[in-house]
């Protein structure tokens, strides 16, 4: 590679191998570019030279060095007609970590030299550096900038020529302080390099502000005189914004771990509660006046699974648990929870027959409660949110609201507010993380929406006009059956088999075997994995099998469901073993069958979801 240019000047890397070179140089030289390109230094320097700068490099760097340093060399050159006897070189080095720049500029001490202006070779190595590079005199004038300054002071190196470095290189501390001293003055009176990097904001003649790093460097010559110094400015704005997003991501990490738990612990709670709620309603008649109260609490503890499907999509969400259910209810129970006490209503818009979907109603009902909040705080004077559904079909390759969606069919879910809108340079960023236009917001609702309709296989699309409101459309795949009846079905329908329930929390696992034995079912109950594995092999030899077997499949200190359903499949194949568990995020909820399970029941769970999946997967025997 040639280096333009009117001096002549030879390019080097750390080790000293020639890199570029231009044409003067070569002539001067008397050597062609393509034998020396890639080859050492010494091809060209007496060796005794070449070794006493090699060592002096090498201490240097290994001593960390930074900043610039300039001296001479003396060259080896092929004689020739009108060339001089002696040829030397002024090299000119700038490094900091990540880049080193070697540049020798030659020069023919017999001959007359050209006048040329102080430090005009140097500004070709700095145009070679990616950070913004300032060269000043003794007196701290300017005299060099490359490129990278021009861009961050907004002073071009002709306006900035002649000027004292204070006047062009505006900086402030981290409280938005002018500094009343600069690097390069602490260079020049005395201190040969300042090199701790200094955080500062720089501000701009345009008024930008960046947060920089300096270094200063003092320019020495052999004779240890300073003819000037080097400012090194290197915008650090973007690499501190990504250290705080990794940073941002380190703790929510945390913060999700310590979710996850929590919501386990509380899932584990709640299943009793709920089995014990349900289990004093089912000992009341419908007429006494405790019945509506216990009925009301069972629908409050229903709503608190929110909670933990929250903490849950936090601590790293995981696969959907997906079954078939009603999308007009769901919108119904999420619009009414999550307006309950504003200003604002909602008008409900449901299709004809709609179609059901299958979902996991734990982790959509949150997205459904994110879009409603968001447009209940869109209208602080109050109003009416539009909310609804429809059965649309598309072919394959239609894009609708900037989305393209598969060919099939599709429950299309809209939530329309007449809020403030978004503006359309925003539109495009509300789905990344950590994006947010609310004060104190996470910007965490809309990615974590996007995530989930995603990992439902849907799409989900948003327009918006400012001062007219803002519309969000999620399209979930149709399932092809009529959306299923909900909770309060089944009571009345006894159950039938012997069950095994193994869970290492006594409270739920005793609450699960009251309430299956209330509807008939016979029930054994065991702590732990080997124990469960235990008993079903007796029951079997004893010729009562068991028909089906509830696992745990997180258990303190003992074997969990997962290892002890593969025990029980060993011994009898045609087993069935259903998974339960407080971690919806455990990949088993959601592939189940891949390990051998039959079905999932996701804590908590109402007796009604517990008899529904039992009774489906006993029928299937």
């Amino acid at each position: 590679m040639r280096i333009p240019g009117p001096d002549p000047v030879i390019w080097l890397d750390r080790h000293l191998r020639i890199l570029a070179i231009n044409e003067r140089a070569e002539n001067l030289l008397g050597r062609r570019s393509r034998d020396l390109l890639g080859k050492s230094l010494n091809r060209i320097l007496p060796e005794r030279e070449f070794k006493e700068v090699s060592a002096r490099l090498d201490r240097w760097f290994g001593a960390g060095g930074s900043g610039c340093r300039t001296g001479t060399l003396r060259l080896k050159r092929t004689a020739g007609p009108g060339r001089p006897a002696s040829l030397n070189g002024d090299f000119f080095l700038y490094a900091d970590p990540g880049q080193v720049v070697i540049l020798l500029a030659l020069k023919a001490p017999s001959l007359r030299p050209e006048p040329r202006r102080d430090h005009e070779w140097p500004a070709v190595a700095m145009q070679w550096i990616g950070d913004g590079v300032m060269a000043v005199d003794a007196g701290g004038r300017i005299g060099l900038m490359n490129r990278v300054a021009e861009e961050l002071t907004g002073y071009s190196e002709s306006e900035a020529r002649g000027r004292g470095l204070m006047q062009v290189v505006h900086l402030e501390d981290e409280r938005g302080r002018r500094q009343r001293r600069s690097v390069v003055e602490e260079v020049l009176q005395g201190g040969q390099v300042v090199g701790e990097a200094r955080l500062c904001r720089l501000v701009s003649r345009t008024g930008v502000r960046r947060k920089v790093s300096v270094k200063g460097a003092a320019i020495v010559q052999r004779d240890g005189s300073r003819e000037g110094a080097v400012l090194v400015m290197q915008d650090v704005t973007e690499r501190e914004r990504l250290e705080e997003e990794v940073l941002k991501g380190i703790k929510l990490e945390s913060v999700g771990l310590l979710a996850g738990g929590l919501a386990h612990d509380f899932n584990n709670i709640l299943t009793a509660a709920i089995a014990h709620v349900t289990l004093a309603r089912m000992g009341m008649g419908e007429g006494e006046g405790g019945y509506k109260r216990l009925q009301e609490a069972e629908r409050v503890l229903n709503r608190a699974r929110g909670l933990t499907q929250q903490l849950l999509t936090f601590a790293g969400g995981g696969e959907p648990v997906k079954k078939a259910a009603s999308v007009g209810e769901l919108l119904v129970e999420c619009a009414s929870f999550a307006l309950s006490g504003s200003r604002v209503r909602y008008e409900l818009e449901l299709g004809e027959g709609l179609w059901g979907v299958r979902i996991d109603e734990g982790q959509m009902g949150q997205v459904l409660h994110n879009l409603v909040i968001n447009a209940k705080q869109a209208m602080p004077g109050g109003g009416r949110i539009r909310i609804g559904a429809e059965n649309v079909r598309f072919k394959g390759g239609t894009v609708v609201h900037g989305v393209g969606l598969k060919g099939g069919r599709y429950v299309v879910i809209w939530v329309k507010d007449a809020g403030v809108g978004i503006r359309e340079t925003e539109l495009c960023r509300i789905f990344d993380p950590y994006y947010t236009t609310k004060r104190g917001g996470s910007g965490l609702g809309l990615s974590m929406a996007y995530s989930i309709v995603r990992r439902h296989g849907g799409y989900i699309g948003v327009e918006s006009q400012e001062g007219v409101g803002t519309s969000f459309y999620i399209y979930l795949p149709a399932s092809g059956r009529v959306s299923p009846r909900r909770r309060g079905e089944g009571e009345s329908m006894p159950g039938q088999g012997r069950i095994l329930v193994m869970d290492d929390e006594e409270m739920v696992r005793g609450a699960a075997g009251e309430l299956l034995e209330r509807f008939g079912y016979e029930v054994e109950l065991a702590r732990e994995g080997r124990e469960a594995v235990e008993k079903y092999r007796r029951g079997r030899e004893a010729g009562r099998p068991y028909d089906a077997v509830i696992m745990d499949l997180t258990v303190a200190g003992g074997m969990g469901g997962r290892e002890a359903a593969g025990e029980l499949l060993r011994l009898e194949p045609k087993a069935r073993v259903i998974a339960s568990s407080g971690y919806s995020n455990d990949p088993i909820m959601s592939e189940y069958r891949r390990y051998g399970f039959s079905a999932v029941i996701p804590k908590p769970y109402s007796f009604n979801e517990l008899h529904r999946i039992l009774k489906e997967v006993l029928k299937s025997q």
